[in-house]
């Protein structure tokens, strides 16, 4: 590992070269559509997508590249496709990809995770960055997303090794387009949407410019959530090689979430509602269960400077800023519902994340002899991060059945009195809100505060090696991290003058990336690869969490783009998941494997149809867990061994009867999961959605109406712990000029 000093002075390098390069004056542009497409190798036009079909890809190795080229698996979510198949949150957006599933399943979970692969997805990234911590993603602001499937640590840091994934947000327009949509749906949900932008002086300076309110109960009692965002940026052409973009988002996000939902094991171990209660129940009444506020504001400022025709250099910043305040009332100690004794315990979060990044990427492309050509990317990162934390704990309190089974209403629970206040915890029959108790903050509490300061400093390089005219390209990709971090933790109840000694570390991971693939012409190819990825364990500091991945397929992209796909076999390995031993000790004892197969379609036979499929073989089994033993041998929690997806939209044709509708249609098919941390299962299941859609022009503005029906079928079942939603029916309107 290179020393701080060296990798600080090597990095500040880059970075001032990069403003430097880019000050130098410059022949004014004369085409500014052209320039929006050939100035910048980075950024990927979506003026080559077919229907679901985007055939480049700029996450991969951080610029334009064909993906039929990469040597691993990617998948990416173009702007048609969320759209027809009415994506809203996050979890929305991976419901028909193959080999994705939900990590977390929630009526609120616009900043869930996914597994890929068999592992949960951590630290998601936006325009290259990533989010610490619990990002809020709005899709009012995403304009696609490319899913990068097995370890991804060289360009994209510390993860986990089922994939990465990249979000990326709307760009300035360089003609006038404005469309405002408006959806009411199910559960009370209303959105309207503005999205606006065009150039303010032409073919030298766009904007774009997006403002978003959604509010929305839920299936699940007591559940509601409302945001207010505004995004959007503007992109100077300052000369025809140089380029500057300016962009933001301002997010504010209130939600009201469920307590525990109460299940129980069948004698089969298979988990199923509670007798007496179905999915709409709220564990703790109506009241404040999970009460939070979000605020973010993020900034990027990204400089791009070409050089000439094969050397560019990009500089990019990002400020992010993010605070929450949340209470919660949890129970604990709940095995299930027969339980005699219940326990709750009530807390209250207020924490800040704030993160700056400068991150500097040199390309270029030499060529040694007659036959080999390099394509490189060189690349630093600087980070500075605070993490700050106070939480305040009350006292744990027991609720005791006298003796009846807790769902019977009539049951005579103890009422509990807290400094006077009295609260019936009969989860069947809550009395009175559930509110901040008095105690917090004195002595029948508990009040900790906890900071964090970690310090980044990164260097990476790939290098594609394009050999035999271009028909077998090598990729090598090495990266070197080093993260300075500071731990201080006080319990501020107990004496405020009184901290704990700060925890100061200092982690260094090393990650790289091997692989090739042969090209039999310039839409087909055959792949194979080797990477790794790493992620700090906090009580281990020379043992980081080490993930490592072969992958090999077979890319496809005929007939224009009318079929294309990826066959791929991959086998992962995570090792040294810090876990407890049984002792409560810190202990590496996880190590999970994860195998499979990946059948991945996009079809487009004519103008008329798109369709989109995929298939996933997931062998997942904990090899290792020193804390639950008895999870050895299982698969990981909350992956299918079977997922089956498909989706697909059909115009009818002009000049007929139905010229303008559209129907869409939608299939998910989920194989059995192990839930949670136990060996209790939850069943397979199988989801159907349809929508319907009519375009047409009034004058010279469009018009989009659609239908969207989800889980038509009502399909009734655990995802990850919570309750399928039941059927969901949305109306979208969009009007655009």
């Amino acid at each position: 590992m290179m020393k701080r000093s060296d990798s600080f002075s090597v990095a500040s390098f880059v970075s001032v070269a990069a403003f430097m390069a880019a000050s130098i004056p410059l022949s004014a542009q004369d085409d500014g559509d052209e320039q929006i497409f050939t100035l910048d190798p980075f950024t990927v036009s979506s003026e080559g997508d077919v229907g679901y079909l985007s055939p480049n890809s700029v996450s991969a190795t951080r610029t334009a590249i064909s993906s039929v080229e990469l040597p691993f698996s990617l998948r990416t979510l173009n702007q048609a496709f969320m759209e027809d198949t009415g994506s809203v949150d996050f979890n929305d957006n991976f419901r028909y990809v193959a080999g994705a599933t939900a990590a977390r399943q929630g009526p609120s979970q616009v900043s869930g995770r996914v597994n890929l692969r068999g592992f949960t997805t951590i630290d998601t990234k936006r325009n290259g960055f990533v989010v610490r911590g619990q990002g809020i993603y709005n899709n009012a602001y995403i304009e696609r997303i490319e899913i990068l499937k097995g370890p991804q640590s060289v360009l994209y840091g510390i993860g986990r090794p089922g994939g990465s994934i990249n979000l990326i947000t709307k760009k300035p327009l360089s003609i006038d387009r404005t469309d405002v949509t408006f959806k009411v749906g199910s559960y009370d949900y209303y959105q309207a949407t503005v999205d606006t932008g065009g150039p303010l002086i032409e073919d030298t300076l766009n904007y774009r410019l997006v403002v978003d309110y959604t509010t929305s109960g839920s299936y699940i009692n007591g559940v509601e959530s409302e945001r207010n965002f505004v995004g959007g940026g503007v992109e100077w052409f300052i000369s025809d090689m140089t380029k500057l973009s300016v962009d933001f988002n301002i997010n504010d996000y209130d939600y009201v979430d469920p307590a525990l939902v109460p299940f129980a094991p069948d004698a089969d171990g298979v988990r199923k509602e509670a007798p007496g209660l179905d999915r709409t129940f709220s564990a703790l009444g109506n009241d404040h269960n999970f009460d939070s506020t979000y605020d973010e504001t993020a900034l990027w400022v990204t400089l791009t400077h070409k050089f000439n025709d094969t050397w560019a250099v990009r500089s990019a910043f990002e400020y992010l800023d993010i605070d929450q305040d949340r209470y919660r009332r949890q129970r604990s100690g709940l095995a299930n519902l027969t339980a005699q004794t219940n326990r709750y315990r009530d807390e209250l979060d207020s924490f800040y994340d704030r993160s700056t990044m400068l991150q500097t990427d040199l390309t270029g492309t030499f060529e040694i002899g007659d036959s080999i050509t390099n394509e490189i990317l060189i690349g630093t990162l600087f980070e500075d991060n605070t993490f700050s934390r106070v939480r305040w704990r009350g006292r744990e309190i027991d609720q005791i059945n006298d003796g009846g089974t807790p769902t019977d209403p009539s049951d005579d629970f103890v009422e509990t009195v807290i400094n006077g206040g009295t609260f019936n915890l009969n989860y069947l029959d809550p009395i009175g809100p559930v509110r901040v108790p008095s105690f917090f903050g004195t002595s029948e509490g508990v009040q900790e505060s906890r900071d964090r300061v970690n310090d980044t400093i990164v260097f990476y390089a790939v290098d594609q090696i394009s050999l035999m005219d271009d028909q077998l390209k090598l990729f090598v990709g090495l990266r070197k991290e080093e993260t300075d971090e500071v731990r201080t933790k006080a319990n501020v109840s107990v004496d405020p003058a009184v901290r704990l000694p700060d925890s100061d570390k200092t982690f260094e991971f090393e990650d790289y990336q091997l692989g090739f693939t042969y090209l039999f012409n310039p839409n087909t190819s055959v792949y194979a690869s080797f990477s790794t990825s790493s992620r700090n364990n906090p009580n281990f500091v020379d043992d980081p969490e080490d993930g490592d991945g072969f992958d090999i397929g077979y890319k496809f992209n005929l007939n224009d783009g009318k079929l294309s796909g990826t066959l791929s076999l991959f086998d992962i390995e995570l090792s040294n998941i810090e876990n407890r031993d049984l002792d409560g000790n810190p202990a590496l004892s996880g190590v999970i494997e994860s195998r499979g197969a990946e059948i991945e379609l996009l079809y487009q036979p004519t103008e008329n149809l798109n369709i989109f499929a995929g298939y996933s073989y997931v062998d997942s089994e904990v090899l290792s867990d020193n804390r639950r033993p008895q999870n050895v041998g299982q698969p990981d929690r909350n992956v299918p061994e079977n997922s089956l997806s498909f989706w697909g939209r059909y115009n009818f044709e002009e000049g007929t009867p139905l010229d303008g509708f559209g129907v869409g249609f939608g299939y998910k098919f989920t194989d059995s999961t192990r839930a949670n941390n136990s060996t209790n299962t939850h069943d397979s299941y199988s989801t159907a959605d349809v929508a319907f859609y009519y375009e047409t022009e009034i004058g010279d503005r469009d018009l989009r109406l659609q239908l969207q029906v989800r889980n038509i079928f009502d399909e009734d079942t655990w995802v990850a712990s919570e309750a399928l939603a039941p059927t969901d029916v949305r109306l979208t309107a969009k009007i655009g000029w």
